[in-house]
């Protein structure tokens, strides 16, 4: 189900997320991981500061009502405690606490550098939190030739041509799904559509091209 921020985000933040959609052209899941992100700190800055009752469900905490005065109010310190929120009472681990972290900074640096909203950006110093870069796992050759050999049922030479296509050309499932006949060329490349509408050309080996 599409997430409908419009019906749920104050003025600032709809500024903020129109901004991101329209102007830098993101896509529309990722505008929806923005407000959802955004919407769990600003729950957590009402329970936070009590402005709910005690026994309120986080997740039906609205923040419709938050106005300028309440996020001129927010302080580094107000990010920390989000941050050391998110990993004891929610779990996140360093990649989620990171993702949401940068959520935030986005948010205060469009209203204090492009809408000018406030003088200083009070979580400039917040630091994102590292997380560990794992080596991209790949399947070796004789898994790869196990795989293609295992394909079967009614659209067999749809699914071994896809597979084929994944193996050699190292495509998300959104630009594999997105993909048009009209995308291959005569000159053995393919046009994909990447993440944040980016284009980049792909050559085609001889198993592609076959």
């Amino acid at each position: 189900m599409a997430v409908r921020f419009q019906d749920e985000a104050f003025p600032i933040l709809k500024e903020y997320l129109y901004y991101q959609q329209t102007i830098r052209q993101k896509s529309i899941k990722t505008v929806d991981e923005y407000f959802l992100d955004l919407r769990t700190f600003f729950r957590f800055m009402k329970v936070y500061r009590k402005q709910v009752p005690e026994d309120a469900d986080f997740q039906s905490v609205t923040i419709d009502d938050i106005d300028l005065a309440f996020v001129e109010t927010i302080s580094l310190n107000d990010a920390y405690e989000y941050m050391n929120y998110l990993q004891r009472e929610r779990g996140n681990n360093a990649a989620a606490r990171a993702r949401k972290c940068s959520s935030l900074k986005g948010f205060f640096k469009f209203i204090t550098q492009k809408k000018h909203y406030l003088e200083k950006d009070p979580i400039e110093e917040l630091e994102i939190p590292k997380t560990k870069k794992a080596l991209p796992k790949y399947l070796t050759l004789e898994q790869s030739i196990e795989l293609l050999n295992a394909v079967e049922g009614e659209h067999r030479e749809r699914d071994y041509a896809i597979i084929t296509l994944f193996l050699n050309c190292g495509l998300r499932v959104s630009e594999m799904a997105g993909l048009n006949y009209t995308d291959i060329r005569n000159d053995h490349t393919i046009r994909v559509l990447g993440k944040g509408n980016k284009e980049r050309i792909i050559y085609l080996n001889s198993s592609c091209m076959k």
